[in-house]
């Protein structure tokens, strides 16, 4: 429980924290924009997108595994810290179990699809890396609602990027000639040693006693249910894409998106810093009834969000067959990154509009938005994708984006009366 909640802080230091945290979210983000330059640059196009793939397929996997978890720990330890080490623990023993299941459902998809690694090498990526991931960002979660907020950024979005880098970087030197099974193995050795590290840095924190919390697992996963949801469609509309365009065009084809979506990403990752301050501190306000300050965090981290995503969006726009030609003969993916960027304007002009409602525990409300926008992807994705190829997945990338948004902006209008301008 608090002591006491010095509400002024949010108005002097948000812009100052919510900056550190974009910088450590944006050095993340680069290390993430390197490991697909390396993957890129070592690999065939076609090699390059069964990699892509193979990571698509894990990370819906592993956030299948989390079971919408993310959000609903962060809040939970937020509020309570991390006294009650035996729920957190025994959560993320279900997680893992969960994984193990979701991960052979990857390997099928992948086993059946066009095979370019061994099967063998295939079935131990994928069960290490979707356990691997999924709690490694549970656990990520856990610590920024405890405050660890920089350490959290890495764990979440740096560490995977990172290992890989180094450890690609240790295989070149050996002199091993790189191929895709060598660089899907990498990847799940990468996601094995950032859970590692997440769960070192967990035990690592003291408690101070018990806690009277007495929140049992089912009914915390009942709680985490439309997050579940959400978090579903959110990591669809992220990597669904690539499992459309290799199905429907060609393994070349999802390599160029891949360039294009992380590129693109570097945008998203703005507003991700600032929310990564903002969402706990909205928790906090919202936990003292204090709805007003909740709404002034929203407001000014919405303004925060449009201005440097504004700038940013523009200069990848002007620099776009430049930043492309980084990743090899990629001129092709100019068109989807500016489409996708568009994507990336609407959610940056929405705001923090999704963690407002989850740290007010209004995330019932995101039900809808979250299956208007994950219908609008799977239909639009595969009529647009079969006319079109990557262009027309694109396009229903930036759809259910918007739908997403606008249907969020009105759930909070109407629940607790906010509106994009003022209350």
């Amino acid at each position: 429980m608090f002591t006491k909640y010095n509400i002024s802080q949010i108005k002097t230091s948000m812009a100052v924290q919510s900056g550190v945290a974009t910088v450590v979210k944006m050095t993340a983000a680069f290390l993430s924009f390197l490991m697909t330059l390396a993957f890129t640059r070592t690999l065939e196009k076609v090699d390059a997108g069964y990699v892509f793939t193979f990571i698509s397929v894990v990370t819906i996997a592993a956030t299948f595994s989390r079971m919408g978890t993310d959000n609903a720990v962060l809040r939970f330890a937020a509020t309570s810290g991390l006294e009650d080490r035996r729920f957190f623990g025994r959560l993320a023993v279900v997680i893992v179990g969960v994984a193990l299941f979701t991960s052979t459902v990857g390997a099928l998809y992948l086993v059946f699809s066009e095979q370019v690694v061994a099967v063998s090498v295939l079935l131990c990526a994928i069960v290490i890396a979707t356990c691997a991931m999924a709690l490694g960002i549970y656990l990520a979660f856990v610590l920024r609602g405890a405050g660890k907020t920089k350490l959290s950024i890495w764990l979440q979005s740096g560490g995977i990027p990172g290992f890989v880098i180094v450890i690609l970087a240790a295989v070149t030197f050996s002199g091993l000639t790189t191929n895709a099974g060598l660089s899907i193995l990498i990847f799940a050795l990468a996601a094995l040693a950032n859970a590692t590290m997440a769960f070192s840095f967990f035990m690592r924190k003291r408690s101070n006693g018990s806690t009277a919390v007495e929140e049992k697992i089912p009914a915390f996963l009942l709680e985490c249910r439309p997050l579940y949801l959400l978090a579903t469609i959110q990591i669809l509309t992220q990597w669904l894409p690539i499992l459309l365009i290799g199905q429907l065009a060609d393994l070349a084809a999802a390599a160029e998106f891949q360039v294009a979506s992380r590129i693109a990403m570097l945008i998203g990752l703005v507003q991700a810093g600032v929310t990564t301050v903002t969402a706990p501190r909205m928790a906090k306000a919202w936990h003292l009834d204090d709805s007003t300050e909740v709404f002034a965090v929203y407001r000014k981290a919405m303004k925060l969000s449009i201005i440097i995503s504004t700038v940013g969006v523009a200069a990848i726009a002007l620099l776009s067959e430049f930043i492309t030609n980084l990743f090899g003969d990629f001129s092709e993916a100019i068109p989807l990154l500016l489409v996708l960027l568009v994507g990336q304007l609407v959610g940056a002009y929405s705001g923090p509009i999704i963690n407002l409602l989850t740290m007010t525990r209004n995330q019932s409300l995101l039900k809808l938005p979250a299956l208007v926008s994950g219908i609008s992807l799977l239909a639009i994705g595969v009529f647009a994708g079969w006319l079109y190829g990557a262009i027309g997945v694109a396009v229903a990338v930036v759809v259910s984006t918007t739908a997403q948004n606008i249907f969020a902006l009105l759930a909070a209008k109407r629940k607790l009366g906010i509106t994009y301008f003022g209350q």
